[in-house]
């Protein structure tokens, strides 16, 4: 029975089959306009990317896309941190978006509360109209998420909405095509793929998982981590393609190890390839998946989160078949 689990299996699992329903509409919705109209893109020179927990993770990846294209100076700001900026650091050329899926009172209630003090231009994001942080303040983008279960549908939608605003700001031509729905499950169902998870699915609950992303996909790593210990409860490490081949982390590890590396660009594979090749040797198991190549960026994201999405998912489902027990409300109480 899952009625004092927290973020419910079957709640996650419907979560999951409606992402390409609600992204399709949203690609038809053009409601957030009335709030972006307001704005002249071409005077902004700051944006900092707000939030929490799955929130902040959809954040680092857009923050890694802007500042890599020199779109727009970007900064991904976990809501806490925030608060500890003066509210006069920030100019009327900077805009903050403050991200919250649950809208209740939070770090991130209060990290708009304090953007709305300073002269930058805010704008909040929430899955739930008539919350207490959706009534701070008129410029409000709701995603019509829904979030019971894991982070699934909402951080999609958040990341479909946040390369929305950078595609405003930065017009960037051929990186827009509009979502593929057909083809976002496309990583999860690729045949290398399962095959490869099924021969060693069980290896998640037995050795060190860790996950390695770069530039945009650093934060498909965050998130990873984050699906993990909130699915399966998992506690896996996230870490920089480059810092793990340099830091001693590559020479310690060894057959206890599983990791799983995102590249997002094709100089990326040459390190992921050097990391197989050295733990082979030893005996670790390791996945890479290829960079982006076929599609568009914004696709590929999306893709990689439904991967991920699933992945903690079935994970999930397995470690509870194995007879886990997931986290109750009563337990965090505790």
């Amino acid at each position: 029975m899952e009625e004092n689990v927290i973020m419910p299996l079957s709640c996650t699992r419907q979560e999951i089959a409606g992402i390409e329903d609600l992204l399709a509409r949203m690609q038809r919705k053009e409601s957030e306009e009335t709030v972006w109209a307001e704005f002249d893109f071409a005077s902004l020179e700051q944006l900092y990317l707000v939030g929490s927990g799955d929130s902040y993770a959809v954040a680092l990846i857009v923050e890694r896309y802007l500042n890599e294209r020199a779109i727009i100076a970007c900064r991904a700001v976990q809501s806490l941190e925030f608060l500890n900026i003066p509210a006069r650091f920030f100019s009327d050329n900077a805009l903050v978006v403050v991200i919250s899926a649950s809208g209740r009172p939070s770090p991130a209630f209060d990290a708009l509360y304090h953007a709305l003090t300073s002269r930058a231009r805010v704008v909040g994001m929430t899955n739930s109209p008539g919350s207490p942080f959706s009534r701070l303040t008129s410029h409000m983008i709701f995603t019509d998420a829904h979030k019971q279960g894991l982070p699934t549908q909402s951080s999609s939608a958040t990341l479909f909405l946040l390369m929305s605003l950078a595609e405003k700001i930065g017009r960037v031509n051929g990186e827009f095509a509009g979502i593929e729905a057909e083809k976002l499950g496309s990583r999860w169902n690729a045949a290398e793929w399962q095959s490869w998870f099924l021969a060693h699915r069980d290896a998640f609950f037995s050795q060190k998982v860790v996950f390695l992303g770069s530039g945009a996909s650093w934060g498909l790593a965050y998130m990873a981590s984050n699906l993990m210990a909130c699915g399966p409860q998992i506690e896996a490490s996230y870490f920089h393609i480059e810092e793990y081949c340099h830091a001693l982390r590559l020479n310690q590890a060894g057959r206890h190890h599983l990791v799983i590396m995102f590249p997002e660009k094709e100089g990326d594979e040459s390190l992921c390839q050097h990391i197989q090749l050295k733990l082979s040797r030893k005996n670790a198991l390791t996945y890479c998946f290829a960079a982006n190549e076929q599609s568009d960026t914004h696709n590929y994201l999306q893709q990689m989160l439904m991967l991920l999405f699933n992945l903690s998912l079935t994970l999930a489902e397995r470690y509870v078949a194995l007879g886990g027990k997931r986290v109750t409300f009563e337990g965090v109480k505790c």
